[in-house]
């Protein structure tokens, strides 16, 4: 059995919203390249979060570091997290226990105002509009 067959298996028997996920990234950089990573490891993180999902199991996605370069639209990620995790309660909104060296003011300051604009509990994707 290969290892990614492995962990699927493995999911079957784990606690539900008990889901490891590994870093990204580092203090200064991305782990491997964007190339690399959309080729390899983000079609890996779906296949898991989908057979997680089929199984009723919420997904805990961390990453630590540096992932700028992976991520395509700080407001549109943003967005989609608040829109699927948050509704119902427990999601936390974070830049865990450090921000990478060379982190933008700027995007600092554009997660802020995502969480202002939709981390507001009670969560309501509907009335949010169409995503831009």
């Amino acid at each position: 059995m290969l290892p990614r067959e492995r962990v699927l298996a493995a999911l079957e028997h784990r606690e539900p919203d008990r889901i490891p996920w590994g870093d990204l990234g580092s203090s200064t950089n991305i782990m491997a390249s964007p190339a690399i990573y959309r080729e390899m490891v983000y079609p890996w993180h779906k296949l898991h979060a989908a057979k997680a999902h089929s199984l009723g199991l919420k997904v805990l996605k961390h990453c630590c570091g540096h992932i700028w370069p992976v991520i395509r639209d700080i407001r549109n990620d943003a967005r989609y997290a608040f829109a699927n995790a948050a509704p119902g309660g427990g999601y936390i909104m974070g830049s865990t226990h450090s921000l990478a060296v060379d982190a933008k003011v700027e995007n600092i300051m554009q997660m802020k105002r995502c969480r202002d604009e939709w981390g507001t509990y009670p969560i309501r994707p509907a009335a949010w509009g169409p995503m831009e």
